[in-house]
C-alpha cells in the first residue's frame, strides 16, 4: 500500500514554500511529515510533494540567496535525491542523520530533535561529502544521473 495517494494528473508542488519569503536558510527534506516536524521545531523546511526523486528546475529561483541544507532519508532513494539536489545547488550542505534513523520523523520520535541544530552545524559542503560507504556505488549512481 502506498504511503501517499495523489489524484490522477497531480503535479508536484513545493510544500511549505511560504517559509522562503523570510528565512535566510532552509532545509530541503523528504516528505511532508518531515517538513512539518522540522518547521514545528523552529527549522524552516520545504519538500516536494512528488517524492524523493522530484525537485523541479523551476523552483531553483526561490532559493537564490539562501543557505540551503539538504536532509533526505537514509535510504537509496534519499541518497540519490541528495546527490541530485547537490548538483542543482552546489553551495548546499548535506545534513546527515545518524545511521539508526531512516528520516527526520524517526529522529523526532526517538526524542532527538533537540540535537538537530548540532547536525546543521556539522553539515558537509559538496567537495568533502561522502554519501555512501560504497564510493564505487555512489560514483556509478552519480554518472547515471
Amino acid at each position: 500500500m502506498p504511503k501517499y495517494w495523489y489524484e490522477k494528473g497531480h503535479k508536484a508542488t513545493l510544500y511549505n514554500s511560504q517559509v522562503l519569503h523570510e528565512a535566510h536558510s532552509v532545509i530541503i527534506c523528504e516528505g511532508e511529515f518531515d517538513c512539518i516536524l522540522l518547521n514545528q521545531n523552529g527549522f524552516p523546511a520545504v519538500t516536494s510533494t512528488g517524492g524523493a526523486g522530484t525537485f523541479l528546475e523551476e523552483w531553483k529561483e526561490y532559493f537564490i540567496g539562501k543557505q540551503i541544507y539538504i536532509c533526505m532519508d537514509n535510504d537509496k532513494a534519499g541518497r540519490t535525491a541528495a546527490v541530485n539536489l547537490l548538483f542543482m545547488f552546489p553551495g548546499a550542505k548535506l545534513v546527515r542523520l545518524p545511521g539508526a534513523y531512516k528520516d527526520v520523523t524517526e529522529f523526532y520520535i526517538a526524542g532527538e530533535m533537540k540535537t538537530f541544530s548540532f547536525l546543521l552545524s556539522d553539515a558537509t559542503a559538496w567537495p568533502e561529502l561522502q554519501l555512501s560507504d560504497n564510493i564505487d556505488e555512489l560514483k556509478k549512481n552519480m554518472v547515471a544521473l
